[in-house]
């Protein structure tokens, strides 16, 4: 019984998760800055043709805004794969083995003072 409690590999996945979502929240601003410039630029344009390539650059970056803020959503941060780790530990089971595990030791001291 000495393996890990928790697997080292899950820190680091941890964290890769944690800078994937920060990278994300940084391309979702400059989606949204992109996606206000072409939509303004689109406004300016006098011919069709200027009008078509504007209008896709606007929906290129539209769809890079809301696939970035659903990432942005749905990826959790460390803070909670952390507390979603420990909830994984903190089972009815668990606790039980625990409060029996301390009850044999406390009467095990009991047998040693007597």
């Amino acid at each position: 019984m000495n393996g890990y409690i928790i697997e080292p590999m899950w820190f680091y996945w941890v964290r890769v998760l944690d800078n994937i979502s920060g990278v994300t929240l940084g391309v979702l601003i400059l989606g949204t800055v992109a996606t206000v410039l072409c939509f303004l630029m689109e406004q300016d344009c006098y011919s069709e043709e200027d009008y078509k390539m504007w209008r896709k650059r606007v929906w290129a970056s539209f769809i890079v805004v809301v696939l970035s803020a659903i990432t942005v959503v749905f990826v959790p941060s460390s803070d909670t794969l952390v507390k979603m780790k420990l909830a994984e530990f903190g089972t009815y089971e668990n606790v039980r083995t625990v409060i029996e595990t301390i009850e044999d030791m406390t009467d095990k001291i009991i047998e040693q003072i007597k």
